[in-house]
C-alpha cells in the first residue's frame, strides 16, 4: 500500500515531540514531550500551551509531567491530548475542511512492548480514525533517513541512549541494547557542577524564573532542562577525543569558554567543557562511591554500550564488520562537538582488526531530526508496504496488526 499524498509523522521522544508531514523538511512542530497539569482545576496543558497559557503568577500551581518511561508511553491519556495537539495544529483528523485522507505514521523504541503497540493502534484507529498507519522502529528511521539499509545506531536521545543494528533493511533485534545514562543524565552533571561551583547558597534557576521563586519543584525542573541546562550543554560541552585521567586531563589544552548565567554573572568554564561531557562514556565519573574507592555496580557509557551490542554475534563476524563500517550516531547528544571522533578512536583502540567509520550527519538540526526526517523519508518510498488500513484493521483485529508491526 503506498499513497500519493504525504502522510502525517509523528515522533514522540523522550524529551521532544515532533510533527509534521511526510514532505516536510523538517518537523514544523517540536514541541516538549511533557505536560503540564494545573493542581488547583486539573487542567491539562500540552506543547507550547504549558507557558502560553498560564500567566507566571499561575507557575505555582502548575505540575509537569512526563508520558514516557524508559523510551515507552506509560500515559496514554496525555499521548492523546499530545495528538490532538498536533492535528489541531495541523488541521487534520477533524481539525480541517476537508475530508481526511492522510496516513498517519508513529514511531517507535526497538524495545517497544506488545501492549504499547496494541494501545497505539487503539488510538489511531479506534480514537481519532485514521484512514491508514505505520509505526517505525526508530533505528530503522535513522538509517532510511540517511539513505542507508545498514547500520549501527548509536542515538543518543533524552531519557535514554540505545544502540541497534541494521542489515539490510532489517533491525537485529538482539543487538538492540539501551542505558538511562544519556541526555539528561549529563544536564543532572551540569546541574551539580552549577550548584557546587557558582550557586552554593541555592539552585540555579532559568532567566525566566528568577522574579517568579514560588513555583512547583517539577516546573522548576523542567524549565530548568529545557532552557539553562540545555543552552549550557549544546554552547559550553565538547568530547575530549582519548579517556579523561587525572594523569593526561592536562595534555588536552581545553580553550576557556565563557557563559552568561541567567543572573547575568559571566563565568569561565575549563575542563569541565570536557569532563562534564565524559559521563556519557564513563557515567560513574563523579559518582562519590567511586572517588572513594567503594564497590559500585558497573554502568555502561557508550563505548561499552556498543561493545555489549556487538558481542551478540561474536559468533559470526562478517556481522560485526558490516556493523562497524556503518556507525551512525544521531539524536541530541550528537549535537555535542566531536563525539563521532571519540567515537571513532575508542572503538579503532579497542578493535584493530575491524574498519571502523563513523558518521554524524553534518547538519546539528538534522542530527536532532534524525528519527522524523527518516521517517517520513521511508513511508514516502514507492515501494514502502508498511501501512495497515483502517478498514483490514477493523475486519482483522489486533493479530493482524501485531502481525504487520511485530
Amino acid at each position: 500500500m503506498s499513497f500519493t499524498i504525504p502522510s502525517v509523522v509523528i515522533e514522540n521522544g523522550s524529551t521532544n515531540t515532533r510533527a509534521g508531514f511526510s514532505n516536510d523538511e523538517i518537523p514544523p512542530l517540536v514541541f516538549s514531550s511533557n505536560y503540564g497539569e494545573n493542581s488547583q482545576s486539573h487542567e491539562i496543558f500540552v506543547g507550547d500551551d504549558i507557558y502560553l497559557k498560564n500567566r507566571p503568577s499561575k507557575y505555582q500551581d502548575l505540575e509537569v509531567f512526563s508520558m514516557l518511561n524508559d523510551g515507552m508511553v506509560y500515559n496514554w491519556d496525555n499521548l492523546e491530548k499530545n495528538w490532538e495537539y498536533i492535528f489541531k495544529s495541523l488541521k487534520v483528523y477533524g481539525h480541517g475542511d476537508s475530508e481526511d485522507v492522510y496516513p498517519l505514521v508513529t514511531t517507535e523504541v526497538s524495545w517497544n512492548s506488545k501492549k504499547n503497540k496494541k494501545k497505539l493502534g487503539e488510538l489511531a484507529f479506534e480514537k481519532f480514525e485514521v484512514p491508514s498507519f505505520s509505526l517505525l522502529k526508530n533505528p530503522l528511521c535513522i538509517t532510511y533517513g540517511l539513505g542507508r539499509s545498514n547500520g549501527l545506531i548509536i542515538d543518543i536521545g533524552g531519557s535514554v541512549m540505545s544502540v541497534t543494528g541494521v542489515v539490510d533493511g532489517n533491525i537485529l533485534t538482539k543487538s538492540a541494547v539501551h542505558s538511562k545514562y544519556a541526555g539528561d543524565y549529563l544536564n543532572f552533571q551540569i546541574f551539580n557542577y552549577l550548584k557546587r561551583s557558582f550557586y552554593p547558597q541555592s539552585d540555579p534557576v532559568s532567566k525566566k524564573l528568577l522574579k517568579f521563586p514560588n513555583v512547583t519543584t517539577s516546573f522548576k525542573n523542567f524549565d530548568l532542562n529545557a532552557n539553562l541546562l540545555n543552552d549550557f550543554k549544546y554552547s559550553i560541552l565538547k568530547t575530549a577525543q582519548f579517556q579523561i585521567t587525572p594523569q593526561n586531563l592536562g595534555n588536552f589544552g581545553v580553550e576557556t569558554k565563557n557563559y552568561q548565567l541567567p543572573d547575568g554573572r559571566i563565568i569561565n568554564i575549563n575542563s569541565e567543557q570536557l569532563l562534564l561531557t565524559e559521563t556519557l562514556f564513563k557515567p560513574l565519573l563523579f559518582d562519590t562511591k567511586v572517588a572513594n574507592n567503594e564497590p559500585t555496580a558497573p554502568v555502561p557509557g557508550i563505548i561499552d554500550l556498543v561493545l555489549n551490542s556487538l558481542n551478540k554475534f561474536r559468533d559470526t563476524p562478517e556481522v560485526i564488520s558490516q556493523l562497524l563500517s556503518n556507525i551512525i550516531i544521531s539524536g541530541g547528544g550528537a549535537s555535542i562537538p566531536d563525539i563521532e571522533k571519540r567515537i571513532y578512536f575508542e572503538l579503532n583502540s579497542l578493535l584493530p582488526n575491524f574498519q571502523i567509520n563513523c558518521f554524524c550527519n553534518p547538519s546539528l538540526l538534522d542530527r536532532q531530526n534524525a528519527v522524523w526526517i527518516g521517517a517520513g523519508i521511508l513511508s514516502s518510498m514507492n515501494n514502502f508496504d508498511g501501512f495497515m488500513s483502517r478498514k483490514e484493521y477493523l475486519e482483522l483485529g489486533e493479530d493482524r496488526f501485531f502481525e504487520k508491526f511485530k
